[in-house]
């Protein structure tokens, strides 16, 4: 039944192993520092990393695809869900949106 979102799923894993692969060579092959700030009044951590070269451009597009992949696992979960429970069109897809009103919005037209 969610055998297409365990595939999608299969190939994110792959990305993001890509990732900590390729992360792994630019922090080892660049000086770097790291500063931690916790703000404990506001319930906040920041993280500041810096480095004496530029990111490795090949970081966006494996985090793109990773994201990619998972979103439409998301979509196939989705997809079989809804055809258990209700009826699905060529839209059914996972909610997401960029505010919590128009997420929950996207959630209630389901």
């Amino acid at each position: 039944m969610l055998k297409n979102a365990e595939l999608k799923l299969d190939r994110a894993d792959k990305h993001i192993l890509d990732l900590e692969r390729e992360f792994r060579a630019f922090i080892d092959g660049n000086a770097h520092s790291i500063i931690v700030e916790v703000n404990q009044d506001e319930g906040t951590v920041s993280i500041d990393a810096h480095f004496n070269s530029d990111p490795n451009k090949k970081f966006s597009p494996i985090i793109g695809d990773a994201v990619h992949n998972i979103a439409c696992a998301m979509d196939h979960i989705a997809w079989e869900v809804i055809g258990v429970c209700g009826t699905r069109s060529k839209w059914t897809q996972f909610p997401r949106g960029r505010t919590a009103q128009e997420y929950e919005s996207r959630c209630s037209a389901l």
